[in-house]
This record gives C-alpha cells, structure tokens and sequence, in this order.
C-alpha cells in the first residue's frame, strides 16, 4: 500500500489543475494559458505605473495564469517556480539587457505575511531571475507598515492605501533596477515602490509582472 500511495504522490501534476501531466501543465491547461498571453509583452504607456520608465507583462490576469498565479501562492509555488521562465512571453534576458539592468527586486510585502500560509510569490520569482542572470537582488526596499489587501479594495482608496508603506535605502543610488510583481491591476504598488526608489537616488525602474489585470472597479 505504501508503494502505491508513493506512486500516486510522485506522479507529475498538471500546476494550475494539479491534474497528472507530462510536464508542468496539462495540455489543455497549457492552451488556455498560452490564450491569455499578452501578445507585445509590453505594458502600454498610457497604463504604466507613475515613475516607473518601462513595464512589462507577461500574461492576462485570467483564465489559466490567474489560477497559475493562485495555485503558487496557496498551494504549490515549487511546481511554477521550476518553470515560470520557460512559460512567460517575455525574455528576462532581455529586458535585463535592453534597460541596463544592475538589480532585481520584487514588491515587498509586510513581516506580518511571513505568518500566513501565503507565499511571497514576487520575492520568490526575483530570486529565481537573480540567480538565473546572475543579477544581484537589491534587499533595501521594504514595506514598513501593514495595510489593507490591494485587490480587496476600490481604485480610489488604492491610490492612499499604500501612503507611507515602503523604504528604500540609499545603497541603490545610480543603479538601474527591474522591479517585479506577480500581478498588476491600478499600478499603484508599483508605482509606490518606485516613488521611494527614485528618493533613493535608483536610476531606471523597469516593471515586470506575471500577469497584468486589465479589470478595475472605478
């Protein structure tokens, strides 16, 4: 019996249905994924974030790489973080060279989350990028203060919610960093993170989140 609850176990699962699969994703999986590719790769301007120079995104926030990105923050984040690189629509590379890149950092998120059952999804993707490209992660930009769930809230109070809650330190000055987050909705995380880093004395921010959420309540 043990043999055989050993073999079940160990069986490849599909990462967003958990369902077995040859690879990472089952093959209907992978096509709905690859229907919610962002085809550019690009963020418009129009859409990105105050003081961030360039964004990028890799994926709609729907379907397949909505759940991708649930499935990894709430239950097996080691399945997509394995391969996230090979899924993504953009080459990290070349952004990385493109922009000048010298640091990765993701969104911080607060010390109180580190007692939740929710991964840092954004820091494990920034660590996997630095050590794939051999790009140092830039650890100086904190969250310092405990606010409200962004997804939870309206498109007003998103723009306050963050007033106050980050930190940068001034060891990134002249530096050009890619700032990354598993989803963008308003930008206004991002653009928070950015305001701090460009007090800093941080060169270029270029953006790059998993998924871009084209969907907000006014």
């Amino acid at each position: 019996m043990s043999d055989f609850i050993r073999k079940i176990l160990t069986v490849p699962k599909c990462r967003c249905c958990f369902k077995p699969a040859a690879g990472n994703l089952c093959e209907s999986c992978g096509l709905q994924l690859a229907a919610c590719r962002m085809k550019e790769g690009k963020i418009p301007d129009a859409d990105c974030p105050p003081l961030v120079d360039t964004a990028y995104g890799s994926y709609y926030y729907k379907g397949a790489a909505a759940q991708s990105v649930i499935k990894a923050k709430f239950s097996n984040p080691a399945r997509f973080l394995s391969s996230f690189l090979q899924d993504i629509s953009v080459d990290i590379n070349t952004i990385l060279v493109q922009n000048e890149i010298d640091m990765v950092r993701s969104v911080p998120c607060h010390k109180s989350k580190l007692y939740t059952c929710e991964t840092d999804l954004p820091r494990q993707m920034a660590k996997v990028i630095g050590r794939r490209f051999k790009v140092p992660v830039y650890h100086g930009l904190k969250k310092i203060k405990k606010t409200e769930i962004q997804h939870s809230l309206p498109l007003a109070k998103r723009k306050t919610n963050l007033q106050g809650a980050f930190l940068a330190q001034t060891d990134i000055a002249g530096k050009n960093l890619l700032l990354i987050d598993d989803v963008m909705t308003s930008g206004s995380t991002l653009s928070r993170c950015a305001q701090r880093l460009v007090q800093a004395g941080c060169g270029k921010i270029t953006a790059w989140v998993y998924a871009y959420n084209t969907y907000m309540e006014e």
